[in-house]
This record gives structure tokens, sequence and C-alpha cells, in this order.
């Protein structure tokens, strides 16, 4: 198969369909090798900021929603060079999906990624949920969690564990919709990679919670993995 026309190159996932009560929506992956990504990056920076205003307590979103749209504009810009990076670092296994209604409007995004978010690490046997977000009126039918899990299912050969740094206020719905556990340190290997996570993550723990699930118990855990990476930078 020719993959140039997928996001994930290692993990290609074909279009598919979610039913939901407001109708179905198509989900397919968008290329970061697309001629009008620097628009769509705009545009996904936009479309999760909003979204992730009006599903959290966290101050520093939800100021996104009382501010003066010239500010709010340059705000997204900058915002948008993160995304940026990260589409230029791929290795090989982001993954970037969107949905659209029947009128082609976007109603949900997700990107998922190896996760290298802390200590200059990289563990390609981690997924790192980056950022999910769905629109208001899509919410309450598992869209989010449709998602993920055909990201999980097309690459449970690459992937070994799951990682998430999610907003408290979703918390319930990533355990009840994926399983996910809270990461609190049980031994010394995990307090070590807990610390440098916590380090990097100051909105820990009044706004945002460690998650992860075990997707292929014969393997060493991710914080395992991690641990050794550490000790070898």
């Amino acid at each position: 198969m020719n993959n140039i026309n997928f996001t994930s190159r290692n993990n290609p996932i074909p279009k598919f369909e979610i039913k939901t009560n407001k109708g179905v929506l198509k989900v397919e992956e968008i290329s970061t090798k697309n001629k009008n990504i620097d628009k769509e990056t705009i545009e996904a920076t936009d479309f999760f900021v909003y979204n992730f205003a009006t599903n959290t307590k966290d101050p520093s979103f939800l100021k996104y929603l009382d501010m003066p749209k010239s500010e709010y504009k340059k705000s997204i810009k900058r915002f948008s060079n993160y995304m940026k990076s990260m589409f230029n670092n791929d290795d090989g296994n982001l993954t970037y999906l969107i949905a659209k209604d029947s009128k082609g409007k976007v109603q949900a995004r997700c990107i998922t990624k190896s996760l290298d978010d802390f200590g200059g690490i990289s563990d390609k046997n981690t997924l790192c949920i980056d950022s999910v977000a769905v629109n208001k009126e899509y919410r309450g039918n598992n869209v989010g969690s449709i998602m993920v899990n055909k990201i999980i299912e097309q690459s449970k050969d690459q992937f070994k564990d799951i990682f998430l740094v999610a907003d408290n206020c979703a918390v319930p719905a990533y355990k009840k919709g994926w399983e996910l556990k809270e990461f609190k340190p049980e031994n010394e290997k995990q307090e070590k990679v807990f610390n440098i996570i916590k380090e990097e993550r100051p909105d820990y723990p009044e706004y945002v919670t460690f998650m992860h699930k075990s997707i292929n118990t014969e393997s060493s855990r991710w914080w395992e993995r991690f641990t050794k990476l550490l000790e070898k930078k």
C-alpha cells in the first residue's frame, strides 16, 4: 500500500464511519504532507482550543472564551506552532483523524503519536493521546472513544501501552470509554518517571490527571522502558 496520503506512515487507517444521534460522521486521516497543511494546522488549533475551553475548569483555556477576536487569532497562531513542530518531528507513528458531518463540517478531531513529551525521550512503543476534541452537540456519542479505539486497533503491533494527560473534567469519560486508569507511582521506577512528568506539567494535579493503560500485557510497561531510556541519556 502506498501510504503517502496517510498521516501515520506506520499505521495507516482507512476511512470509516461513526453513527451518532445527529447523523453519520465520516472519519479520515489527514496527511501532514498536504499542500494546505498550514491552513489545516490553524483550523485544528482553533478547534482544539475552543473545545478544550468548553470542557475544563483550567483558566489557561477558559480565558480564550472571552478573549478579543484579534488577540484570540494571534494566540491561535502561536499555539499552532506546537502542532507544526509535532508534525515536523513525526517518527511515522503520528495519526491525525478528522470526523465530518453530512455537510462536510468537522465535528471531531483526534491526534495521537509516540510518547515523547517528557525528558526528551521518545518511546515508540507507547501511544500518546495528544489531543481529542468533539463539538458539544456530538458529545455523548462515544465519537472520541471510537476514533482512538480505531487507532489502537490499527497499531496494536506497534504500541504496548497508552498514555494520556487528561483534563480533570474528562477523566470519568476516559475511565468509562477507554478503561484508562490514573497513573500513581507504586514503585521506585514509577516514582522516577512520575516526578519527571510532574515537573513538566505545572497544571497537575489541579487541572489534569496522568492516565495510562496496558495494551500488551506480555510486554514490559511504558515506565520501565522510559526508565531505561533515561539511563542511556
